[in-house]
């Protein structure tokens, strides 16, 4: 056996132990991507329903304010129109009747507090 074939032997060795210790990370990498998505989907999760909740609150309250200055006619239709076009600007597409449910539950929410 010369030094060429000692060579070549540890390069195979070198080879199988790389691929061997690929084999062994690649699951652990794929787990903690896994991980780290969910994570941060149920972080934007927790955002978007803060936005909703917030937005929705405000614009029960500032159509209050409208309606009682004079300003606007109808309550619902602005408060609606206010969180739509908001969640509009933070990228948050929802439809129009699940803002109308937003609303009524602010409403719920605001003026039956004891």
């Amino acid at each position: 056996m010369n030094w060429q074939d000692i060579v070549n032997e540890l390069v195979k060795f070198a080879q199988n132990l790389l691929v061997l210790a690929l084999l062994i990370l690649i699951p652990f990498v794929f787990d903690w991507i896994r991980n780290k998505t969910k994570s941060l989907k149920e972080q934007y999760k927790l955002d978007e329903n803060y936005w909703l909740t917030s937005t929705t609150r405000i614009a029960v309250l500032a159509s209050e304010q409208m309606k009682k200055s004079g300003f606007i006619d109808d309550k619902k239709q602005y408060a609606v129109e206010y969180v739509d076009k908001f969640l509009k600007s933070r990228g948050i597409n929802l439809d129009v009747k699940l803002i109308e449910g937003l609303v009524e539950s602010a409403v719920l929410d605001e003026f039956n507090k004891k």
